[in-house]
Order: C-alpha cells, then sequence, then structure tokens
C-alpha cells in the first residue's frame, strides 16, 4: 500500500506541474499562434484524461476550459488578421511591381528567338552606340549577360574585364569563346572588332551589381587580353543600360 501512495503522490506532481504550465503558458497576452492554442487543448484534455484514471486528483475546472476557449478564439483572431495584412501587402507589392516591369521594359527592345521561342532583352538606348563599350542583355528567364565590345587598330583578344570603382577593384573571370569565330574580325574600316560575354554571377564576378549599384564617380574599365589591353572610362550611358538590365533581371525572375 506505501507503494502504491507513493506512486500517487509522484503522479500528483506531475499533474499540477503539467496543468501549472498549460495555465502559464494561456495566460501570455503575446499567443500570436492556433499551435499554441492546440497544444493547450491537448495538454488540458490529458490533464482531463488523467484526472478521470485517478478519481482523487482535482478535475480541471469550467473557468480554465472557457479561457482556453477565450485565447483559441482570441488567436484565429490574430492570425486571420495577419493573414488579411499579408495579402493585402503581397497584392500592392505585386503592383508596384509589375508597374515597374512595365515601365523598364519600355526602354529595351525584345528580340523574339522564333526557333526556340522566348527571346531576349537589349537596352534600346545603347543600340546607336559605336567604339568600345560595354553593354547587356536579359534573356526571357531573367538571365543577364554582360557583353564587352572592343574597336581598336590590333587586336588585343580580351577575355577579362577589370574595374575600378571608387576604390575597389573587381574583376570578371577570365573566359573563351563558347562559339566558333567569335574572336577578333575585321570591319569595313579595317579596325579590329572583339565581343567578349560574360554570365551575371558565373562569369562576371560580381561586376554588373558593382556597376549598378556605384555613385557617381568616375568608373575605367581595363579589357585584358592574351595580346594586350585597353583602358578606357565607362560612360553614362553604360552604367545606365547596366543597371537598367540588372534591375530588369531581377524583375522577370520574380515574375516567373
Amino acid at each position: 500500500m506505501k507503494h502504491t501512495r507513493g506512486r500517487g503522490s509522484s503522479g500528483n506532481a506531475t499533474y499540477s506541474a503539467s496543468c501549472e504550465h498549460v495555465r502559464v503558458a494561456l495566460s501570455s497576452a503575446r499567443m500570436r499562434s492556433i499551435v499554441l492554442a492546440v497544444w493547450g487543448i491537448l495538454a488540458i484534455a490529458a490533464c482531463g484524461e488523467s484526472a478521470r484514471e485517478n478519481p482523487k486528483r482535482p478535475a480541471i475546472s469550467d473557468s480554465l476550459r472557457a479561457e482556453l476557449a477565450r485565447q483559441e478564439v482570441a488567436a484565429k483572431a490574430i492570425v486571420a488578421a495577419q493573414d488579411r495584412a499579408k495579402a493585402r501587402a503581397d497584392s500592392e507589392a505585386l503592383r508596384a511591381r509589375r508597374a515597374e516591369l512595365d515601365a523598364l521594359s519600355r526602354r529595351f527592345r525584345f528580340h523574339a528567338d522564333q526557333i526556340r521561342g522566348g527571346g531576349s532583352f537589349s537596352p534600346g538606348a545603347m543600340e546607336s552606340v559605336g567604339g568600345t563599350r560595354l553593354t547587356c542583355s536579359v534573356d526571357s528567364s531573367g538571365a543577364v549577360r554582360l557583353k564587352s565590345i572592343y574597336v581598336g587598330d590590333d587586336a588585343i583578344f580580351h577575355n577579362r574585364i577589370v574595374a575600378r570603382i571608387g576604390t575597389r577593384v573587381v574583376e570578371t573571370q577570365v573566359v573563351r569563346p563558347r562559339v566558333p569565330g567569335l574572336g577578333p574580325s575585321v570591319l569595313e574600316s579595317d579596325s579590329v572588332f572583339e565581343m567578349g560575354f560574360f554570365d551575371e554571377g558565373a562569369e562576371d564576378g560580381g561586376l554588373m551589381r558593382a556597376l549598378a549599384s556605384a555613385d557617381s564617380g568616375t568608373i575605367r574599365i581595363r579589357l585584358e587580353g592574351d595580346a594586350g589591353r585597353q583602358d578606357y572610362v565607362l560612360s553614362a550611358r553604360s552604367r545606365r543600360a547596366i543597371r537598367h538590365c540588372v534591375r530588369l533581371g531581377e524583375l522577370v525572375r520574380l515574375e516567373r
């Protein structure tokens, strides 16, 4: 009999501690999740079941059950209000983002791919620009590509871009032509014409984002190649085109 009373004493202590824990949890005014309310229901049910198994233990009071029900209703109301606020914010953000995408895409010319579908956007402002320059494009999946064009008397076979932006030096990876004949070619003016392509992230070394976020200070560009190099100051038009390409790529990816 002593052994039986000992277990009962231990069980009462465990029961009291568990129920007290429920009361503390339910009294919190900061409860913001139905999960807590459901947990409370399960804990109360367990306490009630334990009380039925041992009639000597006190039953759960009606007032505590009523408080639990009130807290559950309050938690549901909080979660519902949060969901409504989030839905409104998401809807407003979506409208703003699509308005920005519509306005920004008007600065680009879209080149449709008649074979594979999709296509690419190129900055309209850069189409009439000649000489050595940086420009960019955005494909229909949102991937951004930096395009380096070199025009000069001698070939340099450039395969890397190095930029000084304020006190920072940012450089791309070394790339090789991925299409036969992509290297230097001779224009009608007998000038050498070279192109290099650097995909954002994998090959550009963060250069496009660095250029897009740069302030109004001078940015110096160096094209490095196996046969020489060429330095020049990046034009305001190229900087603006790159900034627009980076942002357009972000917006297009968010739409996918």
